[in-house]
């Protein structure tokens, strides 16, 4: 009789480092053994601006998926979401932090941005944000809805 393997894996599974932190974008962590199909290492970040204060700045690292390895950011003026996941495929190569993309400079294109209800502002766009939304979205609570407009990363475009 004859067997077939249909799911072959390496032999020797990545080692990355594997930390999360709720205070800061640095942490230290411990050598986890990453399963098979987990090919790479991580180290990401998540920075929310509101009105150009850090409201939140967190970082972690950990086994990833190649898919996962990119930087999205969205811009809504006022306030700005950038999450960076940075890889690599060596053995505990993500030692250091994710890098911060926040002090990005202009992209050269230039979106609309909402003030209250007005949405005729333009907004400087940062980074590799070269795309302009637009959106609405219901007030929780409320029978009312809001137009968001600001500049985009084309990921985060393509996932929304």
């Amino acid at each position: 009789m004859e067997y077939c393997d249909f799911l072959s894996f390496p032999a020797s599974t990545l080692k990355c480092y594997e930390c999360a932190s709720e205070i800061s974008a640095n942490c230290s962590g411990k050598i986890k053994e990453c399963a098979p199909w987990q090919t790479h290492c991580s180290a990401f970040r998540l920075k929310i601006y509101s009105d150009e204060t850090v409201f939140i700045d967190i970082g972690g690292k950990n086994c990833s998926f190649p898919e996962h390895c990119a930087q999205d950011a969205v811009n809504y003026g006022g306030s700005k979401i950038i999450i960076t996941n940075q890889c690599c495929a060596t053995n505990l190569c993500n030692s250091l932090s994710a890098r911060d993309y926040s002090k990005a400079r202009p992209s050269g294109r230039k979106c609309f941005t909402c003030n209250g209800l007005q949405c005729n502002a333009t907004l400087e766009c940062e980074g590799n944000q070269y795309h302009c939304f637009s959106m609405t979205e219901d007030i929780k609570g409320q029978k009312t809805t809001r137009t968001r407009k600001g500049c985009a990363t084309k990921r985060t475009c393509t996932n929304a």
